[in-house]
């Protein structure tokens, strides 16, 4: 940059708030979609139990925990 020439000088300091200014537009833009991802992720928070245990062992709980009755229960059929 030259010193002596003071609307070089300008045009410098008009590109770098013009600068400033998309560099902020970008953080807002960043932080609503930080905000948007956390929101849906947060939907999907009650449901984490399935992606952070093991299927095979957590399966195999189940099973043991429902496992069915030894006897067969009857169901009468309806009447026509």
């Amino acid at each position: 940059m030259d010193i002596n020439d003071a609307s070089d000088y300008l045009v410098e300091i008009r590109d770098f708030f013009e600068l400033k200014e998309n560099l902020a537009s970008i953080n807002d833009k960043l932080d609503w979609l930080e905000n948007e991802t956390n929101q849906f992720k947060e939907k999907y928070r009650a449901y984490n139990e399935f992606w952070l245990n093991d299927p095979k062992e957590y399966f195999s709980v189940f099973l043991q925990d429902n496992e069915p009755a030894d006897e067969i229960v009857e169901v009468d059929s309806p009447t026509k």
